[in-house]
């Protein structure tokens, strides 16, 4: 089969498509509802590419919203899929977990492994939990199908580095070569995108362990708009130097990866750096800080005590959104986000921690 070119003008991902974003949005109005989801379908990948991880699980939620009331089920499916991302980034893997089953009754079937898009997102969760089987099971049928297929999932660079990670802790080198030479091809295919020829040198060079084109890798993938492969560049040369007893070196490497992440919200991903960090002897005061705000990015926002003050009262999530002039489903998403920042699993452990706090008789 001759190959066929699958440039999709990676180029434009920041600058220029975030000006279409906006040109778009003010013929739109401003009222984030008046958008049609295709629109925020579109600022969400922009927002996922860039590394703006809090405005993607925004938008992802509003995609839901907006698209199950137009009907349209796959840009319901998307934003469900988008959430799950975000959370694996984060390291909720019990919140990916509820996304990616949501994504799978949306499907139909039941069935992970008959659509790309649960399927990629239950391999990606097992890889996490360290299931490198399970995981495997879910990826192997994505990169066997048609590589030149419109759909085909692993073109997308974000997702490279997923299946690259699980064909190395598999030992798999069919499956890892087979991930290394959809990298490569890509970039032979939009030789002057920095991101997908970066991504192939990171690829090879880790494959091969040659530490020069990892090296060079890392420079290129600097020019690169997405945040979530310039820090797993940087992380992957720093762990590649640190193995070869360059420590100097490689915790530069794995500063600047922990810096992405910690700037784009990916909790998870930088408690990986840092606990590389720390079995190489290292401490950062900068980690103290950040473990800080965490604990203040906790706090309930205005519009969530409202909703919990309700919830705690006696209200159903119906209830609260009359008496609040919202939808039940953005109630339903405010009671979730409660439920994760005060560390509660029912309505009664709600009531119970507000009155300790004070904040209901």
């Amino acid at each position: 089969m001759p190959k066929r070119s699958w440039s999709c003008n990676f180029s434009i991902v920041t600058t220029q498509a975030q000006a279409l974003l906006d040109a778009a949005r003010a013929e739109s109005n401003t009222n984030v509802r008046s958008l049609p989801p295709d629109l925020i379908f579109a600022q969400l990948k922009q927002d996922y590419n860039i590394g703006r991880l809090a405005d993607t699980d925004a938008g992802g939620a509003t995609l839901i919203e907006l698209a199950a009331v137009t009907g349209t089920g796959l840009h319901v499916l998307e934003g469900v899929l988008a959430r799950a991302a975000v959370a694996l980034l984060r390291g909720e893997l019990v919140r990916a977990e509820r996304f990616i089953g949501s994504a799978l009754d949306l499907t139909g079937n039941g069935d992970a492994t008959g659509h790309p898009g649960p399927a990629l997102m239950h391999g990606w969760l097992a890889i996490e939990r360290a299931d490198v089987d399970r995981s495997r099971h879910f990826l192997a049928p994505l990169l066997a199908s048609d590589r030149y297929a419109r759909a085909y999932w692993a073109w997308w660079p974000c997702w490279l580095n997923v299946l690259f990670g699980v064909g190395m802790a598999a030992a798999d080198a069919d499956f890892t070569r087979m991930t290394v030479e959809i990298a490569e091809e890509g970039a032979e295919q939009n030789p002057s995108v920095a991101t997908l020829k970066g991504l192939a040198l990171n690829l090879r060079g880790l494959f091969s362990g040659d530490i020069a084109m990892v090296s060079e890798s890392v420079q290129i993938l600097q020019r690169s708009p997405r945040a979530v492969l310039r820090a797993t560049g940087a992380e992957s040369y720093g762990r590649l130097l640190l193995a070869a007893g360059e420590r100097d070196a490689a915790l530069a490497q794995l500063d600047t990866a922990w810096d992405e992440y910690h700037q784009m919200g990916a909790w998870g991903r930088r408690a990986r750096v840092q606990q590389v960090m720390r079995d190489a002897g290292v401490r950062r005061q900068r980690w103290v800080t950040a473990r800080r705000e965490g604990e203040s990015a906790r706090t309930l926002t205005e519009a969530e005590h409202r909703v919990a003050l309700l919830i705690a009262d006696g209200h159903t999530n119906k209830s609260a959104a009359q008496e609040l002039g919202v939808s039940a489903y953005t109630v339903g998403s405010q009671v979730r986000s409660i439920y994760f920042k005060l560390g509660v699993r029912s309505r009664v452990q709600l009531a119970n921690v507000l009155l300790d706090r004070g904040q209901r008789r």
